[in-house]
């Protein structure tokens, strides 16, 4: 979401940001909407611009693990971990990216649900292709959290999981008639991981990426822009 506010506030694009904690009540097992935003919100006849969650794939497998895990995705069978990986169902691994952001999830759907027709999810951008690069600016976090000995998870990886999280936000914003997004494909390299010039750290993008945001919404003619 940074991104994005960043290339909006430095262009006077005429959008309003809400951050997650001024929109959602999180409880334990249930999100709500804070009353105060939901007028707010509703106040305007514009479509409603969602980027919440979209991280889970990193937050479960950035890191490799011990021994490696691989799956089939049948979109992308030529997309491999590491050799002789273990093999794991598909819907295992979509199910372990799901219990890393439980609570996104349930955000992303009380959005949907109290906006039925009104949200447009954008997707997140798509991941980092460098494994090397990865490593060297992970290691001062990993050093940080005791970690000595780490490897990254294989962009191949990387890159199916980061469409099965995708996929979950699609799902749930399909039975509540939100729309979706992809990320601007003018984002990504000819084997679809992020472009250089669009990193700014492991997981987000940058400024310049966010102005392609700016320049998908007004291709698509989505208001305000």
């Amino acid at each position: 979401m940074a991104s994005l506010r960043d290339a909006a506030a430095a262009e006077d694009a005429p959008l309003v940001f809400l951050h997650s904690e001024d929109i959602f009540r999180f409880e334990r097992t249930k999100v709500s909407i804070e009353p105060k935003a939901l007028k707010v919100i509703k106040a305007s006849r514009h479509p409603v611009l969602s980027m919440v969650g979209g991280n889970g794939h990193n937050s479960f497998g950035l890191i490799d693990f011990d021994p490696p895990l691989d799956f089939i995705h049948p979109d992308f069978p030529d997309r491999h971990g590491q050799p002789k990986a273990r093999m794991t169902p598909m819907v295992q691994v979509s199910k372990a990216i799901a219990r890393k952001a439980p609570k996104w999830l349930r955000a992303f759907e009380a959005l949907c649900t109290a906006l039925p027709d009104r949200v447009i999810q954008l997707g997140s951008p798509p991941p980092i292709g460098d494994d090397d690069w990865l490593a060297h600016r992970l290691k001062g976090k990993m050093r940080q959290a005791g970690v000595k000995s780490y490897s990254v998870m294989p962009a191949g990886m990387r890159y199916k999981m980061w469409r099965l999280d995708d996929a979950m936000y699609r799902e749930i914003g399909g039975r509540h008639g939100a729309s979706y997004l992809a990320a601007p494909e003018a984002g990504a390299d000819a084997d679809g991981y992020l472009k250089t010039e669009y990193w700014r750290d492991p997981t987000h993008a940058n400024t310049d990426y966010g102005r392609l945001w700016l320049d998908t919404l007004r291709q698509a003619d989505v208001p305000p822009l």
